[in-house]
C-alpha cells in the first residue's frame, strides 16, 4: 500500500513546486495609472485622471524583483519628491507580483508627521501586467494627522512589455 502512495505524494509535491515557480517579468514595459478613490486627500489628486505613458524597466532575480521608474517621467519626479526614491522592491509569486516603495522623505503638517508607503499588486499575462497601487499615508498618529490616519489612495495599472 505504501508503494504506491509513494509517486503519488512526490508527484502532489513537484506540482506543489511547479505552480508557484515565478514568472519572467524582467524588461521594459509601458506604465499607464488611473487614479481611483483619494483616501489620503492627496492634493491634485483627481480621480479617474489617466497618467501619461512612462518606462518602468523590471530586473528579476529568481523571486525578488526590483522596477525602477524611469527618471525624468512625470510618474518618476512625482516619487522622487514624495518618497524620496523611484524604485519599488518586491517578490514574483507564480504570474504575481508584490511591489514596495517605502517613503523616507517626512512630511509635517503641525503636529503631524508622516511618510507615504505605496504597495503595488499585479498579475501577468503574456506580456502584459496588470494591477493596484495603494498609497498609505504612516503617520506619527498625532490628533492633527486626522484623515492621514489609517488612509489610503488607489490608482490602478495597466503595462505592456516591449517585446
Amino acid at each position: 500500500m505504501f508503494k504506491r502512495l509513494l509517486p503519488i505524494l512526490a508527484c502532489a509535491a513537484c506540482d506543489a513546486v511547479w505552480i508557484d515557480e515565478p514568472a519572467n517579468l524582467g524588461g521594459d514595459y509601458t506604465f499607464v495609472t488611473v487614479n481611483a478613490e483619494n483616501g489620503c486627500e492627496v492634493d491634485r489628486w483627481v480621480e479617474s485622471e489617466r497618467s501619461a505613458p512612462f518606462p518602468v524597466h523590471i530586473e528579476q532575480d529568481g523571486r525578488a524583483v526590483t522596477a525602477l521608474v524611469a527618471d525624468g517621467t512625470a510618474f518618476g519626479s512625482y516619487l522622487d519628491l514624495v518618497f524620496g526614491s523611484h524604485t519599488y522592491r518586491g517578490r514574483v509569486t507564480g504570474d504575481d507580483v508584490t511591489l514596495e516603495l517605502i517613503g523616507v522623505r517626512a512630511i509635517s503638517q503641525g503636529a503631524c508627521t508622516y511618510t507615504y508607503t505605496s504597495l503595488g499588486e499585479g498579475t501577468l499575462d503574456g506580456d502584459g501586467l496588470i494591477g493596484e497601487l495603494r498609497l498609505l499615508a504612516i503617520t506619527n498618529r498625532s490628533p492633527e494627522c486626522g484623515a492621514l490616519t489609517d488612509c489610503a489612495s488607489r490608482q490602478t495599472f495597466i503595462a505592456l512589455r516591449a517585446p
